[in-house]
Protein backbone atom coordinates (compact mmCIF):
# COMPACT_ATOMS: atom_id res chain seq x y z
CA UNK A 1 0.00 0.00 0.00
CA UNK A 2 3.01 2.66 0.74
CA UNK A 3 4.06 1.71 -2.60
CA UNK A 4 0.86 2.37 -4.36
CA UNK A 5 0.99 5.56 -2.38
CA UNK A 6 4.19 6.47 -3.42
CA UNK A 7 3.99 6.03 -6.80
CA UNK A 8 0.37 8.19 -6.95
CA UNK A 9 2.43 11.00 -5.21
CA UNK A 10 5.30 10.88 -6.80
CA UNK A 11 2.71 10.99 -10.32
CA UNK A 12 0.67 13.94 -9.11
CA UNK A 13 3.91 15.89 -8.24
CA UNK A 14 5.15 15.67 -11.82
CA UNK A 15 1.52 16.88 -13.10
CA UNK A 16 1.37 19.66 -10.95
CA UNK A 17 5.40 20.70 -10.50
CA UNK A 18 6.36 21.37 -7.14
CA UNK A 19 6.14 25.15 -7.28
CA UNK A 20 2.02 25.01 -9.17
CA UNK A 21 1.39 22.38 -6.10
CA UNK A 22 1.72 24.92 -3.52
CA UNK A 23 0.23 27.81 -5.31
CA UNK A 24 3.37 29.74 -5.78
CA UNK A 25 4.49 30.59 -9.45
CA UNK A 26 7.95 31.77 -10.95
CA UNK A 27 9.32 32.50 -14.10
CA UNK A 28 10.98 29.91 -15.72
CA UNK A 29 13.82 30.41 -18.22
CA UNK A 30 13.58 27.68 -21.20
CA UNK A 31 17.01 26.96 -22.41
CA UNK A 32 17.69 26.63 -26.37
CA UNK A 33 16.95 23.17 -28.11
CA UNK A 34 18.88 19.82 -26.81
CA UNK A 35 21.45 19.20 -29.82
CA UNK A 36 20.85 16.49 -31.49
CA UNK A 37 23.87 14.60 -30.73
CA UNK A 38 23.14 15.59 -26.68
CA UNK A 39 19.93 13.31 -26.72
CA UNK A 40 20.49 10.36 -24.44
CA UNK A 41 20.03 6.90 -27.04
CA UNK A 42 17.48 4.32 -25.93
CA UNK A 43 17.88 1.09 -25.30
CA UNK A 44 16.36 -1.04 -28.00
CA UNK A 45 13.21 -2.89 -27.07
CA UNK A 46 12.89 -5.53 -30.29
CA UNK A 47 9.93 -6.81 -28.36
CA UNK A 48 7.35 -4.13 -28.70
CA UNK A 49 6.72 -1.16 -31.22
CA UNK A 50 7.48 1.97 -28.55
CA UNK A 51 4.66 4.18 -29.38
CA UNK A 52 5.43 8.12 -29.59
CA UNK A 53 3.74 9.96 -27.47
CA UNK A 54 3.78 14.34 -28.23
CA UNK A 55 2.84 15.02 -24.08
CA UNK A 56 5.69 14.29 -21.61
CA UNK A 57 2.41 12.90 -18.97
CA UNK A 58 1.67 10.24 -21.58
CA UNK A 59 5.48 9.34 -22.41
CA UNK A 60 5.90 8.91 -18.85
CA UNK A 61 2.68 6.39 -18.41
CA UNK A 62 3.42 4.64 -20.87
CA UNK A 63 6.74 4.44 -19.34
CA UNK A 64 5.05 3.22 -15.68
CA UNK A 65 3.15 0.72 -17.71
CA UNK A 66 5.75 -1.02 -19.39
CA UNK A 67 8.81 -1.24 -16.62
CA UNK A 68 11.20 1.66 -16.36
CA UNK A 69 14.14 -0.40 -16.16
CA UNK A 70 13.01 -2.40 -19.06
CA UNK A 71 10.90 -2.05 -22.22
CA UNK A 72 9.92 1.48 -20.77
CA UNK A 73 13.16 3.33 -20.28
CA UNK A 74 12.62 4.42 -24.33
CA UNK A 75 9.87 6.33 -22.66
CA UNK A 76 10.92 7.57 -20.08
CA UNK A 77 13.90 9.20 -22.15
CA UNK A 78 11.32 10.41 -24.47
CA UNK A 79 9.17 11.91 -21.49
CA UNK A 80 12.17 13.80 -20.16
CA UNK A 81 12.86 15.29 -23.71
CA UNK A 82 9.27 16.37 -24.10
CA UNK A 83 9.38 18.10 -20.99
CA UNK A 84 12.00 19.79 -21.07
CA UNK A 85 10.88 21.00 -24.95
CA UNK A 86 7.84 22.25 -23.80
CA UNK A 87 9.31 24.56 -20.93
CA UNK A 88 8.54 21.91 -18.02
CA UNK A 89 12.13 21.89 -16.68
CA UNK A 90 10.81 20.91 -12.87
CA UNK A 91 9.12 17.63 -14.59
CA UNK A 92 12.19 17.45 -16.76
CA UNK A 93 15.19 17.03 -14.05
CA UNK A 94 13.33 15.27 -11.96
CA UNK A 95 12.54 12.84 -14.92
CA UNK A 96 16.42 12.69 -15.86
CA UNK A 97 17.05 12.02 -11.94
CA UNK A 98 14.74 9.10 -11.95
CA UNK A 99 16.58 7.93 -15.09
CA UNK A 100 19.98 7.65 -14.01
CA UNK A 101 19.01 6.06 -11.03
CA UNK A 102 16.69 3.34 -12.71
CA UNK A 103 19.45 2.96 -15.63
CA UNK A 104 22.39 2.77 -13.40
CA UNK A 105 25.54 2.06 -14.87
CA UNK A 106 24.55 2.30 -18.18
CA UNK A 107 25.26 5.00 -20.99
CA UNK A 108 21.62 6.47 -20.73
CA UNK A 109 22.16 7.23 -17.18
CA UNK A 110 25.48 8.90 -17.77
CA UNK A 111 23.88 11.41 -20.32
CA UNK A 112 20.72 11.93 -18.26
CA UNK A 113 23.08 13.26 -15.32
CA UNK A 114 24.28 15.45 -18.01
CA UNK A 115 21.32 16.85 -18.89
CA UNK A 116 20.12 17.51 -15.28
CA UNK A 117 23.68 19.19 -15.05
CA UNK A 118 22.51 21.40 -17.37
CA UNK A 119 19.15 22.44 -16.76
CA UNK A 120 19.62 22.94 -13.26
CA UNK A 121 22.22 25.27 -14.85
CA UNK A 122 19.66 27.21 -16.52
CA UNK A 123 17.27 27.30 -13.52
CA UNK A 124 19.91 28.90 -11.73
CA UNK A 125 20.59 31.00 -14.60
CA UNK A 126 17.22 32.23 -14.11
CA UNK A 127 16.68 32.48 -10.59
CA UNK A 128 20.41 33.77 -9.31
CA UNK A 129 22.68 36.68 -10.72
CA UNK A 130 24.19 35.45 -13.63
CA UNK A 131 28.08 35.59 -12.48
CA UNK A 132 27.48 33.36 -9.40
CA UNK A 133 25.30 30.75 -11.43
CA UNK A 134 27.85 30.30 -14.31
CA UNK A 135 30.96 30.09 -11.01
CA UNK A 136 28.28 27.34 -9.56
CA UNK A 137 27.87 25.39 -13.01
CA UNK A 138 31.55 25.49 -13.63
CA UNK A 139 32.87 24.10 -10.50
CA UNK A 140 30.26 21.32 -11.02
CA UNK A 141 31.35 21.00 -14.69
CA UNK A 142 35.27 20.34 -13.09
CA UNK A 143 33.86 17.00 -11.35
CA UNK A 144 32.71 15.65 -14.62
CA UNK A 145 35.14 16.63 -17.13
CA UNK A 146 34.24 14.44 -19.91
CA UNK A 147 31.01 16.03 -20.25
CA UNK A 148 32.65 19.36 -21.82
CA UNK A 149 32.16 17.18 -24.86
CA UNK A 150 28.30 17.09 -24.71
CA UNK A 151 27.19 19.61 -27.25
CA UNK A 152 24.58 20.49 -24.74
CA UNK A 153 27.28 21.60 -21.96
CA UNK A 154 29.06 23.50 -24.62
CA UNK A 155 25.84 25.28 -25.71
CA UNK A 156 24.60 25.88 -21.94
CA UNK A 157 28.48 27.54 -21.32
CA UNK A 158 27.66 30.00 -24.23
CA UNK A 159 24.56 31.00 -22.80
CA UNK A 160 25.67 31.60 -19.38
CA UNK A 161 28.50 33.84 -21.16
CA UNK A 162 25.68 35.79 -22.87
CA UNK A 163 23.57 36.54 -20.00
CA UNK A 164 27.23 37.64 -17.88
CA UNK A 165 27.51 40.14 -20.85
CA UNK A 166 23.85 41.49 -20.74
CA UNK A 167 23.69 41.70 -17.17
CA UNK A 168 27.10 43.44 -17.33
CA UNK A 169 26.36 45.87 -20.61
CA UNK A 170 25.16 49.15 -18.79
CA UNK A 171 27.97 48.93 -16.22
CA UNK A 172 31.36 50.44 -18.23
CA UNK A 173 33.77 50.54 -17.36
CA UNK A 174 33.14 48.08 -15.60
CA UNK A 175 33.53 47.78 -11.29
CA UNK A 176 36.43 46.04 -9.51
CA UNK A 177 34.29 43.48 -8.26
CA UNK A 178 32.46 42.37 -11.48
CA UNK A 179 36.26 42.86 -13.34
CA UNK A 180 37.11 40.14 -10.49
CA UNK A 181 34.65 37.93 -10.71
CA UNK A 182 34.79 37.66 -14.66
CA UNK A 183 38.33 36.86 -14.73
CA UNK A 184 37.86 34.03 -11.96
CA UNK A 185 34.90 32.99 -14.35
CA UNK A 186 37.30 32.54 -17.59
CA UNK A 187 40.23 31.30 -15.09
CA UNK A 188 37.01 28.25 -14.47
CA UNK A 189 36.32 27.92 -17.72
CA UNK A 190 38.63 25.10 -19.18
CA UNK A 191 40.76 26.04 -22.06
CA UNK A 192 39.28 23.99 -24.66
CA UNK A 193 35.60 25.45 -23.67
CA UNK A 194 36.09 28.62 -23.27
CA UNK A 195 33.81 30.08 -25.79
CA UNK A 196 33.94 33.25 -27.87
CA UNK A 197 31.18 35.40 -25.79
CA UNK A 198 33.92 35.15 -23.41
CA UNK A 199 37.05 36.03 -25.19
CA UNK A 200 34.78 39.17 -26.31
CA UNK A 201 33.40 39.97 -22.97
CA UNK A 202 37.41 39.74 -21.44
CA UNK A 203 38.57 41.54 -24.52
CA UNK A 204 36.36 44.62 -23.47
CA UNK A 205 38.14 43.96 -19.66
CA UNK A 206 41.43 44.42 -21.14
CA UNK A 207 40.69 47.31 -22.89
CA UNK A 208 38.89 49.10 -20.16
CA UNK A 209 41.94 48.29 -18.52
CA UNK A 210 44.40 50.10 -20.83
CA UNK A 211 45.80 46.22 -21.71
CA UNK A 212 44.95 47.03 -25.95
CA UNK A 213 47.82 44.12 -26.47
CA UNK A 214 45.92 41.59 -24.78
CA UNK A 215 42.83 42.78 -26.02
CA UNK A 216 44.09 42.59 -29.40
CA UNK A 217 44.63 38.95 -29.62
CA UNK A 218 41.35 38.03 -28.05
CA UNK A 219 39.44 39.99 -30.64
CA UNK A 220 41.82 38.81 -33.58
CA UNK A 221 41.00 35.01 -32.51
CA UNK A 222 37.13 35.87 -32.50
CA UNK A 223 37.27 37.70 -35.95
CA UNK A 224 39.09 34.65 -37.69
CA UNK A 225 37.23 31.68 -35.79
CA UNK A 226 34.08 32.77 -34.54
CA UNK A 227 30.02 32.84 -35.78
CA UNK A 228 28.93 35.00 -38.15
CA UNK A 229 27.33 37.73 -35.89
CA UNK A 230 30.36 37.12 -33.27
CA UNK A 231 33.16 38.27 -36.33
CA UNK A 232 31.27 40.58 -37.17
CA UNK A 233 31.43 42.09 -33.72
CA UNK A 234 34.87 41.56 -32.76
CA UNK A 235 36.01 43.31 -36.59
CA UNK A 236 34.22 46.27 -35.29
CA UNK A 237 35.84 46.17 -32.20
CA UNK A 238 39.22 45.80 -33.28
CA UNK A 239 38.74 48.99 -35.79
CA UNK A 240 37.49 50.72 -33.24
CA UNK A 241 40.74 50.02 -30.93
CA UNK A 242 43.06 50.62 -33.76
CA UNK A 243 41.13 54.06 -34.31
CA UNK A 244 41.48 54.82 -30.63
CA UNK A 245 45.02 53.41 -30.08
CA UNK A 246 47.17 54.53 -33.24
CA UNK A 247 44.91 56.95 -35.56
CA UNK A 248 44.11 56.72 -39.34
CA UNK A 249 47.87 54.73 -40.12
CA UNK A 250 46.58 51.85 -37.46
CA UNK A 251 43.35 51.58 -38.96
CA UNK A 252 44.21 51.14 -42.17
CA UNK A 253 46.51 48.84 -40.99
CA UNK A 254 44.32 46.96 -39.35
CA UNK A 255 42.08 46.77 -42.45
CA UNK A 256 44.73 45.15 -44.49
CA UNK A 257 45.28 42.89 -41.42
CA UNK A 258 41.96 41.81 -41.48
CA UNK A 259 41.11 41.58 -45.39
CA UNK A 260 43.61 39.23 -45.32
CA UNK A 261 42.70 36.75 -41.96
CA UNK A 262 39.26 37.54 -41.65
CA UNK A 263 36.20 36.99 -44.45
CA UNK A 264 33.69 39.36 -42.32
CA UNK A 265 35.43 42.86 -42.69
CA UNK A 266 33.34 44.37 -45.99
CA UNK A 267 30.36 42.88 -44.15
CA UNK A 268 31.32 44.41 -40.12
CA UNK A 269 32.42 47.77 -42.00
CA UNK A 270 28.23 47.74 -43.78
CA UNK A 271 26.62 46.36 -40.79
CA UNK A 272 27.91 47.30 -37.56
CA UNK A 273 28.10 50.99 -36.22
CA UNK A 274 31.61 51.49 -35.69
CA UNK A 275 32.28 54.53 -33.19
CA UNK A 276 34.58 56.02 -34.48
CA UNK A 277 34.04 59.99 -33.56
CA UNK A 278 36.49 62.56 -32.63
CA UNK A 279 39.98 62.30 -32.49
CA UNK A 280 42.19 59.20 -32.12
CA UNK A 281 43.90 59.14 -28.71
CA UNK A 282 47.25 59.45 -30.55
CA UNK A 283 47.48 61.00 -33.71
CA UNK A 284 49.48 59.74 -36.66
CA UNK A 285 50.39 60.67 -39.82
CA UNK A 286 48.00 58.85 -42.95
CA UNK A 287 50.06 55.81 -44.19
CA UNK A 288 51.51 56.05 -47.73
CA UNK A 289 49.07 55.99 -50.61
CA UNK A 290 50.42 52.59 -51.49
CA UNK A 291 47.96 50.75 -49.50
CA UNK A 292 49.42 47.34 -49.91
CA UNK A 293 45.82 45.99 -51.50
CA UNK A 294 44.17 45.31 -54.43
CA UNK A 295 42.35 48.55 -56.03
CA UNK A 296 39.40 46.20 -56.46
CA UNK A 297 39.78 45.33 -52.66
CA UNK A 298 40.32 48.82 -51.29
CA UNK A 299 37.56 50.37 -53.39
CA UNK A 300 34.87 47.80 -51.82
CA UNK A 301 36.23 48.37 -48.38
CA UNK A 302 35.92 52.33 -49.09
CA UNK A 303 32.37 51.86 -50.35
CA UNK A 304 31.64 50.00 -47.14
CA UNK A 305 32.82 52.36 -44.95
CA UNK A 306 31.27 55.33 -46.38
CA UNK A 307 27.71 53.57 -45.42
CA UNK A 308 29.14 54.78 -41.52
CA UNK A 309 29.32 57.67 -39.68
CA UNK A 310 32.94 58.66 -39.93
CA UNK A 311 34.88 61.37 -38.93
CA UNK A 312 36.66 64.36 -40.45
CA UNK A 313 39.91 62.79 -40.99
CA UNK A 314 39.06 59.55 -42.18
CA UNK A 315 36.49 61.06 -44.30
CA UNK A 316 39.37 63.57 -45.63
CA UNK A 317 42.03 60.50 -46.23
CA UNK A 318 38.92 58.14 -48.29
CA UNK A 319 38.29 61.48 -50.39
CA UNK A 320 41.95 61.99 -51.42
CA UNK A 321 42.33 58.65 -52.20
CA UNK A 322 39.21 58.11 -53.96
CA UNK A 323 40.04 61.26 -55.91
CA UNK A 324 43.83 59.96 -56.82
CA UNK A 325 41.89 56.39 -58.21
CA UNK A 326 39.86 58.20 -60.32
CA UNK A 327 42.32 59.71 -62.23
CA UNK A 328 42.69 56.25 -64.32
CA UNK A 329 43.54 52.53 -63.83
CA UNK A 330 41.13 49.65 -62.34
CA UNK A 331 38.08 50.99 -61.04
CA UNK A 332 38.36 54.63 -61.69
CA UNK A 333 34.62 55.45 -62.84
CA UNK A 334 33.77 53.67 -59.45
CA UNK A 335 36.30 55.53 -57.53
CA UNK A 336 34.69 58.75 -59.39
CA UNK A 337 30.96 57.60 -57.85
CA UNK A 338 32.14 56.79 -54.96
CA UNK A 339 33.94 60.52 -54.49
CA UNK A 340 30.95 62.30 -55.80
CA UNK A 341 28.49 60.50 -52.97
CA UNK A 342 30.75 60.66 -50.07
CA UNK A 343 31.49 64.23 -50.93
CA UNK A 344 28.12 64.75 -51.12
CA UNK A 345 27.06 63.68 -47.98
CA UNK A 346 29.49 65.13 -46.18
CA UNK A 347 28.78 68.49 -47.29
CA UNK A 348 27.53 70.07 -44.08
CA UNK A 349 30.02 68.44 -41.68
CA UNK A 350 33.18 69.83 -43.90
CA UNK A 351 31.50 73.14 -44.80
CA UNK A 352 30.70 74.81 -48.13
CA UNK A 353 34.43 76.39 -48.86
CA UNK A 354 36.05 72.40 -48.74
CA UNK A 355 32.59 70.95 -50.43
CA UNK A 356 33.00 73.28 -53.19
CA UNK A 357 36.45 73.22 -53.27
CA UNK A 358 36.81 69.58 -54.10
CA UNK A 359 33.23 69.57 -56.34
CA UNK A 360 35.63 72.15 -58.62
CA UNK A 361 38.52 69.74 -58.92
CA UNK A 362 36.46 66.97 -59.65
CA UNK A 363 34.92 68.84 -62.70
CA UNK A 364 38.70 70.55 -63.87
CA UNK A 365 40.46 66.76 -63.73
CA UNK A 366 37.19 66.02 -66.06
CA UNK A 367 37.66 68.52 -68.21
CA UNK A 368 34.88 70.59 -67.30
CA UNK A 369 35.91 74.43 -67.53
CA UNK A 370 32.11 75.89 -67.27
CA UNK A 371 31.18 73.57 -64.07
CA UNK A 372 34.67 73.99 -62.52
CA UNK A 373 34.36 77.97 -62.79
CA UNK A 374 31.23 78.05 -61.07
CA UNK A 375 31.80 75.45 -58.09
CA UNK A 376 34.79 77.69 -57.53
CA UNK A 377 32.72 80.80 -57.82
CA UNK A 378 30.57 79.30 -55.37
CA UNK A 379 33.47 79.32 -52.96
CA UNK A 380 34.50 82.26 -52.85
CA UNK A 381 31.08 83.20 -51.41
CA UNK A 382 32.23 81.44 -48.36
CA UNK A 383 32.60 83.47 -44.86
CA UNK A 384 36.42 82.24 -44.06
CA UNK A 385 38.63 84.56 -46.28
CA UNK A 386 40.89 81.51 -46.80
CA UNK A 387 38.51 79.39 -48.68
CA UNK A 388 37.85 82.87 -50.25
CA UNK A 389 41.27 83.32 -51.38
CA UNK A 390 41.89 79.64 -52.29
CA UNK A 391 38.67 80.31 -55.11
CA UNK A 392 40.41 83.00 -56.72
CA UNK A 393 43.47 80.87 -57.28
CA UNK A 394 41.73 77.60 -58.39
CA UNK A 395 39.78 80.09 -60.81
CA UNK A 396 43.09 80.67 -62.19
CA UNK A 397 43.92 76.98 -62.30
CA UNK A 398 40.99 76.40 -64.53
CA UNK A 399 42.39 79.58 -66.93
CA UNK A 400 45.49 78.11 -67.05
CA UNK A 401 44.54 74.48 -67.73
CA UNK A 402 42.37 75.75 -70.93
CA UNK A 403 44.86 77.28 -72.00
CA UNK A 404 46.73 74.24 -71.56
CA UNK A 405 43.92 72.25 -73.30
CA UNK A 406 43.82 74.81 -76.15
CA UNK A 407 47.67 74.77 -77.31
CA UNK A 408 47.69 70.86 -76.80
CA UNK A 409 45.10 70.77 -80.01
Amino acid sequence: MRGLLGLAAAALWLFLGPAEGLGHSRTRHIPPPLPAAAVPAAPASPEKAVPHPRRWEDAFREAQVRGMKGEGAPLLITAARLAREHGALSQARWLYRLLEQVQAGREAAVAAGRERLVLDFYQELADMPKLPACRRFLHRLLRHPEAGQDPSVRLALREGWRAVERELAQESPLPPAAAEQVLDLWELTPPGLRPAEARLLLARLFRERGLSGEARQLLERVAAGGEEPLRLEATARLLELSWAEEGLAGLMATLVHLETTSAETEAALRAWPLTLEGAPARETTAPSPGLPLPPGVRLRLWEAFSGQSLPPSLTLHLLEELAEMSQGGEGAPQAAALHHALLEKARDRLGPGFYYDRVGLEHLRQGQWLAAQEAFQAQMQDDDPLWQQLGRVRLLEVELAQMQAGGSR
